[in-house]
Protein backbone atom coordinates (compact mmCIF):
# COMPACT_ATOMS: atom_id res chain seq x y z
CA UNK A 1 0.00 0.00 0.00
CA UNK A 2 1.22 2.89 -1.02
CA UNK A 3 0.45 6.08 1.17
CA UNK A 4 1.16 9.88 0.65
CA UNK A 5 3.21 11.96 1.65
CA UNK A 6 0.69 14.98 3.32
CA UNK A 7 2.98 18.11 2.31
CA UNK A 8 3.81 17.04 -1.58
CA UNK A 9 1.38 14.37 -2.03
CA UNK A 10 3.76 13.34 -4.58
CA UNK A 11 6.09 10.73 -3.04
CA UNK A 12 5.62 7.83 -0.94
CA UNK A 13 6.59 8.51 2.57
CA UNK A 14 7.20 4.80 3.43
CA UNK A 15 5.42 2.80 6.62
CA UNK A 16 5.78 4.24 9.81
CA UNK A 17 6.53 7.37 8.47
CA UNK A 18 5.55 10.98 9.12
CA UNK A 19 6.38 12.39 5.84
CA UNK A 20 8.40 11.66 2.95
CA UNK A 21 12.36 12.00 3.68
CA UNK A 22 12.26 15.08 1.71
CA UNK A 23 10.09 16.72 3.47
CA UNK A 24 11.25 15.57 7.01
CA UNK A 25 14.72 16.95 6.26
CA UNK A 26 13.04 20.51 5.75
CA UNK A 27 11.50 20.24 9.22
CA UNK A 28 13.25 22.30 11.83
CA UNK A 29 15.84 19.78 14.18
CA UNK A 30 13.97 20.62 17.49
CA UNK A 31 10.54 19.22 15.49
CA UNK A 32 12.03 16.42 14.50
CA UNK A 33 13.23 15.71 17.75
CA UNK A 34 9.97 16.23 19.07
CA UNK A 35 8.34 13.87 16.59
CA UNK A 36 10.72 11.42 17.39
CA UNK A 37 9.92 11.12 21.25
CA UNK A 38 8.16 8.01 22.13
CA UNK A 39 5.53 9.25 25.50
CA UNK A 40 2.20 9.96 26.27
CA UNK A 41 2.53 13.12 24.52
CA UNK A 42 3.52 11.81 21.32
CA UNK A 43 -0.02 11.48 19.95
CA UNK A 44 -0.73 15.40 20.40
CA UNK A 45 2.58 16.05 18.85
CA UNK A 46 1.85 14.49 15.83
CA UNK A 47 -1.62 16.30 15.81
CA UNK A 48 0.15 19.74 16.37
CA UNK A 49 2.26 18.35 12.77
CA UNK A 50 -0.38 18.01 10.74
CA UNK A 51 -2.89 20.55 12.25
CA UNK A 52 0.18 23.19 10.87
CA UNK A 53 0.63 21.34 7.36
CA UNK A 54 -3.68 21.66 6.92
CA UNK A 55 -2.48 25.21 7.68
CA UNK A 56 -0.22 25.47 4.97
CA UNK A 57 2.52 26.24 7.48
CA UNK A 58 6.08 26.07 5.70
CA UNK A 59 7.50 23.29 6.93
CA UNK A 60 10.31 25.35 7.99
CA UNK A 61 8.60 27.83 10.20
CA UNK A 62 6.67 24.37 12.24
CA UNK A 63 7.12 24.21 16.01
CA UNK A 64 6.50 21.15 17.96
CA UNK A 65 5.90 21.40 21.73
CA UNK A 66 8.34 19.70 23.06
Amino acid sequence: MITRCPCCSARDKGPNKFLCVECWGQLPLPARRALKRTDTRAMPRLRELYDQIYERVPLTEIKITP
